[in-house]
């Protein structure tokens, strides 16, 4: 589906600015390889096997949603200039390089067993990391902004550094032998809960300046 029509006419009888820009965008997203839907999102569709190989780059100014497939996007997803970024790897091997968001609110799930093997980086104003799959985020993490969320659900997840820098952050690691290097956090607020098994091996250093970290753990 091609762009989406733009805003009300103006006074010269011309779209508002807001109609041209997203216009606009939409056109480079269509240039980057993806479609507009009708509510004006970006959409990179990945999910045949090994498609979006190359890196996938959302137009500035609107949202964008990435899905990837099994030994899909094995290059750089780069969302950091949309609005909103929704980044699926829901299949096995996917998403296989670094990982970057930004705008208002980014989603990154990380779904499909060894998923999300690079860098993941989120700067969203609201941000989440969902590392649900089996030894899926093997990568390192970090999270900015006003409020972070760091999901480790799935066995053996995140065994990298993870680091946040969040006003507010969350980090939860309750996937068997997930969190397996060192977390670091400051801003405001950081919770960490280690309720996995064998979870949190590494050190658990908070710098924030309320701190929550259960079972107890130190910083060595």
């Amino acid at each position: 589906m091609g762009p989406p029509k733009g805003g009300a006419p103006g006074p010269d009888g011309g779209a508002v600015d807001g109609g041209t820009a997203t216009m606009r965008a939409c056109m480079a997203c269509q240039t980057a390889g993806g479609r507009c839907n009708d509510a004006g999102t970006c959409v990179f569709d990945c999910r045949d096997a090994t498609t979006c190989d190359h890196d996938v780059t959302c137009p500035t100014g609107i949202p964008c949603s990435v899905t990837c497939g099994a030994n899909g996007c094995g290059g750089e997803v780069d969302c950091r200039a949309a609005t909103n970024c929704e980044i699926t790897c829901m299949g096995q091997s996917s998403c296989r390089n670094r990982i970057r968001c930004g705008g208002n609110i980014c989603n990154i799930s990380c779904v499909g067993p060894n998923s999300c093997t690079d860098v993941l980086d989120s700067a969203a104003g609201t941000g989440s990391i969902l590392c649900q799959g089996s030894e899926s985020c093997t990568g390192q993490i970090h999270c900015s902004g006003n409020q972070c969320m760091v999901l480790c659900t799935g066995p053996s997840s995140c065994v990298c550094p993870i680091t946040s820098d969040a006003s507010r952050a969350n980090i939860t690691c309750s996937g068997n032998r997930s969190c397996g290097g060192n977390i670091e956090c400051e801003g405001a607020t950081c919770t960490v809960g280690c309720s996995g098994a064998q979870s949190c091996e590494g050190a658990v250093c908070c710098n924030a300046g309320t701190c929550n970290v259960t079972p107890a753990r130190t910083c060595r």
